[in-house]
């Protein structure tokens, strides 16, 4: 078997139990976040489902859909990049970068933090580790 199949596994494998975490520990005491779709992205959905782990920190599951391909809004990004601002703080965080898959449009992102509080959204972006958000917002969360 080649090397991307094995990785494409594992990396299938982890969303399954981190799913499977969610599910086997009650959804009931999951929290989830509708994100309302920026102005050139319409038509686009997300949904953060958040749960307090057994540490203090919150494990995310963010599920995107219906989204435009990233080159659509700006011909230099390749990647969607899940933004945080926790509550009365200045400082914005990456969180990660979401691949979207090109036939179906949707994309899932995995993420822990110890923040309870907070600002989402999910800006295109050249590449995945960008320091500061871009203006390309195609989802967004205010609390």
């Amino acid at each position: 078997m080649s090397v991307r199949y094995e990785m494409t596994k594992a990396k299938v494998t982890v969303l399954m139990m981190a799913v499977g975490m969610l599910v086997l520990t009650g959804c009931s005491s999951a929290t989830v976040y509708q994100m309302a779709s920026g102005e050139r992205s319409a038509g686009a959905e997300g949904t953060v489902t958040l749960e307090q782990d057994d540490n203090g920190n919150f494990l995310g599951v963010l599920e995107i859909a219906h989204a435009p391909l990233p080159s659509q809004l700006d011909d230099q990004s390749s990647v969607y990049v899940l933004w945080m601002q926790p509550e009365d703080a200045n400082e914005r965080y990456n969180m990660g970068k979401i691949r979207l898959d090109p036939g179906d449009r949707t994309g899932e992102l995995i993420f822990t933090t110890p923040f309870s509080g907070f600002d989402l959204w999910v800006t295109a972006e050249p590449h995945g580790s960008e320091t500061a958000p871009s203006d390309e917002v195609v989802l967004r969360y205010t609390r």
